[in-house]
């Protein structure tokens, strides 16, 4: 009776044993997930950051080229067609920067001084022996200011937008004021290009007469702007550049937004389109600024975020070893009992 007693203890604390085992066991795969999952958000945390300071740094170079263009406008004061041909091509900024669809010169015109301007432009024979024989502002409209388009850099496969009035179109025109009346380089946010019709966006730079001074007041701005510089952006072209054709983010998708709405409306690009950031389970939202504007980018992971495989195998490495050790510690105690049990 003794015997069986002692028996039955010895059963009961291999089992304890076992499934203290067991309990560890669970514990250190546990422990192990979190550390390489916690290790998979640090990595992705950080391709993150890198992603977003890539697409500022490298769009303040755009930004940075065409401030370069409006200071040789404002320190020009008047500026001809050939001195801004010559300045864009000398410079080559629409091949050191690709996605700039075109350099635009806004004049600011006056219903009074309309037809004369008009003339001027169709007379201006200093790139095109003929002149431009067709100019007209247009869409026709009777208002007391238009902002016509006057030089546009390319050209070729772009003359019809020669006088094209930018306040005829909500959108800019209510971009044109806000930079009008800060003094301040803004964004138009998604707007659709004039010529492709495709998705982009638009800078504005504004330029006053030239005893304007910037820290004049409101008023003094409105009533003595001169036009703008503005530069015209294709964004898949120009994010594609960004990024470069050997993508150094091959486990991120992104997608950027022109605002807090992640809309279809509001999307100005999208990284993958074959995949769906919905789709992953391990996502953020991260801000470009553009001077006045603020754009949303929305990244995700859509693969293993630079982890090895023997680190993601980790937890199922200790899992399978810990299951392995309590299951052969289990074997040899029943192994050796019923040998004690053959002895007696």
């Amino acid at each position: 009776m003794y015997r069986s007693a002692l028996h039955n203890r010895f059963l009961a604390t291999t089992l304890a044993l076992f499934l203290i085992f067991l309990i560890a066991t669970f514990f250190a795969w546990r422990i192990t997930s979190a550390v390489v999952e916690q290790e998979s958000k640090n990595r992705f945390y950080q391709e993150v950051a890198d992603l977003k300071n890539r697409l500022q740094t490298r769009f303040n170079l755009y930004i940075l080229s065409i401030n370069g263009l409006h200071g040789f406008v404002d320190a020009k004061g008047q500026i001809t067609r050939s001195e801004w041909s010559a300045y864009i091509k000398k410079l080559g900024i629409m091949e050191k920067y690709p996605g700039i669809s075109s350099l635009i010169y806004i004049e600011r015109v006056s219903k009074d001084s309309l037809n004369s301007f008009e003339k001027s432009v169709r007379d201006d024979t200093s790139l095109n022996p003929q002149g431009y024989p067709d100019f007209k502002v247009y869409p026709e409209s009777d208002k007391e200011e238009y902002f016509a388009i006057k030089y546009i850099e390319p050209l070729e496969g772009k003359e019809q937008t020669l006088g094209y009035d930018f306040s005829s179109e909500e959108k800019r025109k209510k971009m044109m004021e806000q930079s009008r009346r800060t003094g301040e380089i803004t964004s138009t946010g998604k707007i659709t290009n004039i010529i492709t019709q495709k998705p982009g966006f638009g800078i504005f730079l504004p330029f006053y007469d030239a005893k304007m001074i910037i820290q004049n007041s409101e008023l003094e701005r409105m009533n003595n702007l001169r036009g703008f510089v503005y530069a015209a952006f294709r964004a898949d072209e120009m994010f594609k550049t960004i990024i470069g054709q050997n993508d150094p983010f091959p486990n991120l998708d992104f997608e950027i937004y022109e605002n807090d709405q992640l809309t279809a409306e509001t999307l100005l690009y999208d990284h993958d389109l074959n995949h769906t950031i919905s789709d992953s389970h391990l996502q953020t939202t991260e801000t470009l600024d553009i001077d006045s504007h603020t754009w949303v980018i929305l990244i995700c992971n859509k693969g293993s975020v630079s982890l090895t495989q023997s680190q993601h195998a980790l937890p199922w490495i200790v899992l399978a070893s810990g299951l392995t050790f309590s299951f052969i510690f289990l074997w040899l105690f029943l192994y050796r009992f019923k040998q004690h049990l053959s002895n007696h």
